[in-house]
């Protein structure tokens, strides 16, 4: 992993706890593309499991494959839903770099980096700089 350290982006502590817990955990089947997958034995984007520990808060409803905000406005299959966006990191705005996907989503669905792996790049902050990403994970 990365010698250096950048500064994570600010995130809910019990949403990063959870996350990465969630990450670590074994109890998700890791998918890619999709937030989750509508199946029997459903899988996960690594955004997928944020938004079912969103969840589980009562931010987000899972419909199928769709995770709906509790407040009826926006629904996604694909990318953070405006509620978990302002739950985990306190923002909405295009600005953020989890307005419309994420710097992880590439490591989740072209590199196919394991849970445990993506856990740790969020946990040592490289996520918001792709120069401290292990090789192998550059974005």
């Amino acid at each position: 992993m990365a010698t250096k350290k950048s500064t994570p982006i600010p995130m809910n502590p019990i949403a990063r706890a959870e996350w990465l817990a969630a990450l670590r955990s074994g109890t998700y089947r890791q998918g890619f593309g999709v937030l989750r997958t509508f199946t029997d034995e459903p899988s996960y984007c690594c955004l997928g499991v944020l938004t079912d520990v969103a969840a589980r808060h009562g931010v987000v409803a899972w419909d199928g494959g769709m995770a709906k905000d509790c407040d009826g406005k926006n629904s996604s299959s694909a990318l953070l839903t405006p509620g978990v966006q302002q739950w985990a990191f306190g923002t909405t705005q295009k600005s953020s770099p989890w307005f419309n996907g994420s710097p992880i989503v590439p490591v989740n669905d072209l590199v196919k980096a394991s849970f445990d792996a993506i856990a740790d790049i969020i946990e040592e902050g490289s996520v918001d700089d792709p120069s401290l990403l292990p090789e192998a994970v550059t974005i």
